[in-house]
C-alpha cells in the first residue's frame, strides 16, 4: 500500500481481469497506519447497498507501471476492457491511481461485491473468453510488478450510501494489527462506529479486512 498518497480513480465502463505475474511485489510501507485518498474519475461508482445486504467479498489487483509508460497502460487498458465487455464479462471493475505523494504509476483494480463461490465460475468465464491471451498481447509489457488481494466488508459497522454517491474523492486508512488482537479490534471497531451513528456523524465509511500479503484492517 501506499502512505499519504491521493488516488486516482480512471474507469472503463465495464470490468477488466489482469493476471498475476510471479516476477515481484509492490513495496508496502509497514507502519500501523496507512494513509490513501482516492479520486474518482468519469465513469467510477462504488455503493454498499446496506439495506440488501450484497455479498461482501471484494477482489482488488495493484499493479505498478512505470511513469514514462502510464498513458500507455491506460489506453491499453480501456481497450482490454472493451475486448471484456464484447466477451460479456460479468464484473464490473473500478480503477484507482494516486495524484499526490511520490509513489506514482501504481493502479488498484476492484471489483466489489460477490462471494467465493462465485470465483471458480468468473476464472472459467476468463480462461474460456481467453481474456489473458488478450491482456498478455497487449498491456501486460506496460506492467512491472503486481499484488492481488480480497476484502471482506462490514457492512454492520459501516455507513454507507445505499445508492451511488457520486463521491469522487476517497481517503483511505490502512491499519496493521498486531497478532492476537483481532477480537479486541473488532470491539473496538463496533464501538467506534456505533458512536459516530450515535451523534449522526456527517460523514460515509465502510470496513474491511484485507487478506493476501499482511492482514491489514482498511477504513
Amino acid at each position: 500500500m501506499l502512505a499519504g498518497a491521493i488516488l486516482v480513480v480512471f474507469v472503463v465502463e465495464r470490468p477488466i481481469k489482469l493476471k498475476q505475474q510471479a516476477r515481484g511485489f509492490i513495496m508496502r510501507n509497514r507502519i500501523s497506519r496507512q494513509l490513501l485518498i482516492l479520486i474518482c474519475l468519469s465513469l467510477c461508482t462504488l455503493s454498499i447497498q446496506a439495506a440488501e445486504k450484497p455479498p461482501a467479498l471484494a477482489e482488488i489487483w495493484a499493479m505498478l507501471v512505470d511513469l514514462k509508460d502510464t498513458a500507455n497502460f491506460e489506453k491499453t487498458i480501456k481497450a482490454h476492457n472493451q475486448y471484456r465487455i464484447n466477451k460479456g464479462d460479468p464484473r464490473a471493475w473500478k480503477f484507482y491511481t494516486p495524484v499526490t505523494g511520490s509513489n506514482f504509476g501504481v493502479y488498484y483494480i476492484r471489483f466489489c461485491c460477490n462471494e467465493w463461490k462465485d470465483n471458480d465460475s468468473y476464472r472459467a468465464w476468463s480462461s474460456k473468453s481467453k481474456t489473458y491471451d488478450h491482456w498478455r498481447k497487449t498491456g501486460d509489457k506496460y506492467v512491472n510488478k503486481i499484488e492481488h488481494y480480497f476484502d471482506t466488508l462490514d457492512y454492520k459497522s459501516s455507513q454507507w450510501p445505499e445508492k451511488d454517491p457520486g463521491f469522487k474523492y476517497f481517503e483511505v486508512t490502512s491499519f496493521s494489527p498486531k497478532q492476537g488482537m483481532g477480537a479486541k479490534i473488532e470491539a473496538r471497531k463496533a464501538e467506534i462506529s456505533a458512536a459516530a451513528k450515535a451523534m449522526n456523524w456527517p460523514y460515509n465509511w465502510y470496513w474491511a479486512w484485507r487478506m493476501g500479503g499482511d492482514t491489514q484492517l482498511m477504513l
